[in-house]
This record gives structure tokens, C-alpha cells and sequence, in this order.
């Protein structure tokens, strides 16, 4: 399980995307971001359960970015560009079928971004754009001014679907408007869940092989959330 994915996802729709969403560490150290060639704070491996894990932090990210250059949105760009099918008080699913071209071409900032997608589509069974209005930037500074600990979190599935998560570690910066947490599905032991966020943009992986749920949910804009049930056997995913 490489950790920093969720990190990665949060900014899915630059370029960096066609050459690092879901690596896993090996991958990475093949592309010349391990730690040891790493700023301090860019990657860090830590270790796993039986495994290697990587983080990749908010400024190594933002560092690789700002490296690349400007590709110009579609001029539909849009932010919000589907009506919402199902909500509830945290989330609103479009319903929109994600896999779709047509629908590619309004979620997709670009045409490298459309092109990713469109590859992409071999490796998941479904994709779909979710809105949410106070994400865990919220919760995360709600907890630190309480000065409590950040205990639960809910993330979104598919189709009104929703997971909650136990969480079992946190690391927050900026008081609490940047971070990654970590956790497990309750009762799933075997289940990995990490999430990362920057103010309202936010990205997370969900690895659950005792339910069969392997989700991916990649930034698109602030509140704005594509979330990817993935065929971890073929996506190109922090899972493997």
C-alpha cells in the first residue's frame, strides 16, 4: 500500500497525473522521487504492515507541479457542471455515467486530463462526480479548536453511497486546513483507507478486499470529488 496516493490525487487533473496518479512506491523510485533523492518533506518511506509505504507531502507535490507546464483548460471548463441526482447533509452525487466520452469531455479540465480518463476507463467499472460542501478541512479544525482527537470520518462510495471510517492517524498542518488521515472501514481489519485535503480540495483511496471495495476519489475542484470504483488487478493504483 503506497500512502502518498491519495496526495497524488489531489491534484489529478494536472498533468503530473499521466505519469504518477497511483503509483505505487516501486514505481515511484523508479521515476526518481524516492526519499533519498527527495527534499525533506517531499517523500518519506515508512514502513507498513509487511510492506513499504510512502508519503508524499502537500509541498513535494505542489514542488513537482509548479515544475510543469500550463496546459489551458477546455473552454466549457466548468465548475459544478452536473446536477445533483441524490444528496444528503454531506454529499451530492450527479448520477452522470462517468466512463462516458461525452461526459469526460465537461469532467476533464483539458485535453490531457481527457485523454488520462479515457485510458483510464479499461482499469474501472465506474466513475462519478460528487459534490460536498464542508469536507475535512472542516472536521479537522473542528477537532483541533475542541481539542479533541479526529476519531471518524465519512468518505463517499457510488451512486449515494457512503463509508465511514475509523480513523488511526493523523497528520495535519496549518491548523488542521491541510493533512492526510488514515484509518480502516469498522470491522475490517484488513482494510486501508487514507485521505488527504487542502482546504476544500480533498482526494482518498479506499482498499477494502474483505468487501471488495476499491475506490479511488481524485480532486477535481474545491468541494468538487470524481470517485472511481477501480479493478485493482489493472488500475494503476496505490493497492499493489
Amino acid at each position: 500500500m503506497a500512502s502518498y496516493g491519495a496526495w497524488i490525487q489531489l491534484f489529478g487533473w494536472l498533468p503530473l497525473s499521466v505519469g504518477l496518479i497511483g503509483c505505487t512506491a516501486h514505481h515511484a523510485k523508479e521515476l526518481s522521487l524516492n526519499a533519498s533523492a527527495a527534499k525533506p518533506g517531499n517523500l518519506a518511506e515508512a514502513s507498513g504492515s509487511g510492506s513499504n509505504s510512502a508519503a508524499v507531502s502537500m509541498a513535494g507535490v505542489q514542488n513537482e507541479a509548479e515544475q510543469l507546464p500550463t496546459i489551458p483548460n477546455y473552454s466549457w471548463f466548468q465548475l459544478r457542471p452536473f446536477k445533483v441526482a441524490e444528496s444528503n447533509s454531506i454529499y451530492g452525487w450527479t448520477g452522470e455515467d462517468g466512463r462516458d466520452t461525452n461526459v469526460i469531455l465537461r469532467l476533464a479540465h483539458n485535453s490531457l486530463e481527457y485523454q488520462r480518463m479515457v485510458m483510464e476507463n479499461a482499469a474501472i467499472y465506474q466513475r462519478e462526480l460528487v459534490y460536498f460542501n464542508e469536507g475535512l478541512a472542516s472536521l479537522a479544525q473542528e477537532a483541533a479548536q475542541a481539542g479533541e482527537k479526529l476519531r471518524q470520518i465519512t468518505l463517499p462510495g457510488l451512486d449515494g453511497q457512503q463509508w465511514v471510517v475509523n480513523v488511526t492517524r493523523t497528520d495535519l498542518r496549518d491548523n488542521g486546513s491541510a493533512g492526510q488521515i488514515y484509518g480502516q472501514l469498522p470491522g475490517q481489519a484488513d482494510s486501508t483507507v487514507t485521505a488527504a485535503f487542502i482546504n476544500n480540495r480533498e482526494a482518498f483511496t479506499v482498499d477494502s478486499p474483505q468487501e471488495q471495495v476499491y475506490l479511488v476519489g481524485e480532486a477535481r475542484e474545491p468541494g468538487e470529488l470524481v470517485v472511481k470504483s477501480i479493478n485493482p488487478a489493472l488500475y494503476g493504483s496505490p493497492f499493489h
